[in-house]
């Protein structure tokens, strides 16, 4: 072996010993934030799923009740109907928006006039923030001088107005209608 390639060698060698050393400095910087977020994450998500097999109330420091908790809930008639509705909004609301997200998508991906102001306009719900959006369409759905009543009044699909967010026919299809609204883009 000629001092060329020795020397080559040792370098290869020193480089990669210095590069292992940089990438060992790295994880030790990272170790302390990693056990701090880990605290902050891990710690209450551990301790919430004891607390679940517990009877304990603010105040009382509980006892062991295994799975009667998970018991209650599964019988309870309110529960199952809020997992029942919150699987119709999911489920309703992620198809509408894929479907409506992809047809806005090629829409807009033509050349068409005004393509600049339609583009701003699709991207306003983003920009608006999710509280003035709620306001918003509250305020759309009020049963009397609530937007929607007065276009389907002024259409003449509806004679009287309706309380969209009081009435279980169309509360829910309300609710889907303002998601979609902000999640389409």
């Amino acid at each position: 072996m000629t001092s060329g390639a020795v020397a080559t060698e040792q370098r290869r060698t020193l480089g990669r010993s210095v590069a292992w050393r940089h990438a060992v400095e790295g994880y030790v910087l990272l170790l302390p934030v990693a056990i701090i977020l880990l605290g902050l994450v891990a710690y209450p998500f551990v301790y919430a799923i004891y607390i679940s097999f517990t009877d304990r109330v603010v105040g009382n420091p509980g006892h062991w009740v295994g799975l009667a908790n998970y018991d209650y809930l599964i019988h309870w008639v309110t529960f199952n109907a809020a997992v029942v509705n919150t699987i119709v909004l999911v489920g309703a609301s992620s198809v509408i928006k894929l479907v409506v997200g992809l047809g806005l998508a090629l829409v807009l991906n033509e050349r068409i006039k005004m393509r600049n102001l339609f583009r701003a306009w699709v991207l306003l719900p983003w920009a608006m923030p999710a509280f003035v959006a709620f306001l918003t369409w509250r305020l759309l759905f009020q049963p009397i001088g609530g937007g929607v009543d007065l276009l389907l009044q002024a259409l003449g699909l509806i004679n009287a107005p309706v309380d969209w967010l009081g009435q279980r026919s169309t509360a829910m299809p309300a609710v889907i209608l303002a998601t979609v609204w902000r999640g389409f883009p």
